[in-house]
């Protein structure tokens, strides 16, 4: 066997062992994006896609109880190497970080940790990666956050991929969390309700199915917020207005159809919820620097030459 059909067995055997952990219900692992432009990869980004669809859709319920809606909400994740350099991003990551992707991509994590973080965080991975555990939990920092966030990272091991992958939730500070003198109950349950709500708007801004009905006025009806608090909040808590991140979202799923379909063109602006095509082209090229079909055109071409290797 040569090392290209080694390296291509490898990935599906990922692949298979990805599906196999989302149906026993894990979505705290991800597969290693490369740079091998085919469409092995084009099925690999679509199963992290799913998965950080899912994981957001089963902790947002769980966030909504009572007991610990007060305490979370942001999530995403973090893919590192063995050197604890940052691999793998999502879009959404990026936008709750607040951090441009040329300050983090391939970048060790302990230049936005703080170094006790990074001192917990190396431990950990020690732990998962000699099987002393499935998976760990342990708390870091990011130091261009506000004093008043930390993030409870689950971290995993994947030794097929030499990879460690992070699973991050924004935690309040007990100490800096309001107490009676500062809100009263009825303000306390009000903040909590609001904040509540905005996951609410978060989860439906992901969803698909509603791309084509986002406007500030059907979102303040439909989940009892004025256009104030859904601006100012939502952008307190996922780093963006809710027009930008949910224009990112459906950018986002417009590329993974573009490299992984052959729906036309237009069908895709039309899913991804653009009134008209001209508009689809225009924040793809602004968001890619490049436009859907000359994207489209390079990995048919990629593809071929792969084939004919």
């Amino acid at each position: 066997m040569n090392h290209d059909n080694m390296q291509y067995g490898l990935r599906i055997a990922a692949m298979k062992q990805k599906l196999i952990e989302m149906a026993q219900g894990n979505l705290n692992t991800y597969l290693n994006i490369g740079a091998n432009e085919d469409e092995l990869e084009g099925i690999a980004m679509l199963l992290n896609m799913v998965t950080e669809n899912w994981a957001q859709r089963v902790k947002h319920a769980a966030m909504g109880t009572s007991v610990l809606h007060e305490q979370y909400f942001q999530l995403f994740h973090l893919q590192l190497d063995y050197d604890l350099k940052i691999i793998d991003l999502s879009d959404l990551s990026l936008s709750l970080l607040n951090i441009p992707s040329s300050k983090i991509l391939n970048k060790p994590i302990s230049s936005i940790i703080c170094p006790q973080s990074n001192k917990r965080l190396i431990q950990t991975t020690l732990l998962v990666k000699n099987r002393s555990s499935y998976e760990q939990t342990t708390l870091l920092k990011f130091t261009h956050h506000p004093l008043s966030m930390v993030y409870q990272a689950q971290v995993q091991h994947n030794s097929l991929s030499l990879t460690y992958s992070l699973q991050l939730m924004a935690l309040r500070h007990a100490e800096f969390k309001p107490n009676f003198n500062t809100l009263n109950k009825s303000q306390m349950k009000q903040k909590a309700y609001i904040e509540g709500q905005i996951q609410k708007v978060h989860s439906f801004l992901c969803n698909p199915k509603n791309y084509k009905k986002v406007n500030q006025e059907y979102l303040c009806k439909e989940f009892g917020l004025n256009a104030y608090t859904l601006k100012t909040k939502f952008k307190e808590i996922y780093h963006d207005s809710f027009y930008n991140f949910h224009l990112r979202i459906r950018i986002s799923n417009s590329k993974l159809l573009v490299m992984t379909t052959k729906l036309p063109l237009k069908k895709i602006a039309h899913i991804c919820g653009f009134n008209c095509y001209p508009s689809f082209h225009r924040a793809f090229k602004k968001q890619y620097h490049i436009t859907p079909k000359d994207l489209r055109t390079t990995r048919s071409r990629l593809a071929l030459e792969s084939k004919n290797l």
